[in-house]
């Protein structure tokens, strides 16, 4: 089951991975993401996305695919640009752990901010029960039970 998990993550993250996102031209483009088949097929109606990337989303939780969209439309309102690239997934049973590195210029103060970013999936009996962002990729690799 957890080369599913694997394969799932990858085809959702393929729909985004690696396309610098200008949202002046790509924002409904970037939205339609959500939309598409393998977004569908990884998060479902209870699906929980949580992130400590973004402090407007501290303590805050999104559900399904109306919070996801929700947030990512709330994480990438302020960009210009947004560049994220997978580096690598990580099999650790019902969890993934997706690692990226992530490149940001801000709308309206032109600040540009590079480095890692983790996403930790999990899943039980075949349902993406929770993902989660992580700015620190060891907090996400302890948090997925593969590094000490």
């Amino acid at each position: 089951m957890s080369q599913e998990y694997v394969e799932r993550v990858r085809a959702f993250l393929g729909l985004w991975n690696g396309r610098k996102w200008r949202f002046e031209d790509d924002r409904l483009a970037f939205e339609q993401v959500f939309f598409h088949d393998a977004a569908t097929a990884l998060i479902d109606p209870n699906t929980v996305y949580v992130d400590d990337v973004f402090p407007d989303h501290a303590g805050e939780e999104f559900r399904g695919l109306d919070g996801t969209r929700r947030a990512s439309k709330g994480w990438t309102e302020d960009c210009e640009w947004l560049l994220v690239e997978l580096n690598e997934v990580i099999d650790a049973g019902e969890r993934v752990v997706s690692i990226h590195d992530s490149e940001a210029r801000m709308r309206h103060t032109g600040m540009e901010f590079a480095g890692p970013i983790a996403y930790l999936w999990t899943f039980r009996e075949s349902k993406l029960l929770r993902y989660e962002a992580f700015r620190d990729v060891d907090t996400a690799l302890k948090a997925a039970g593969v590094k000490d």
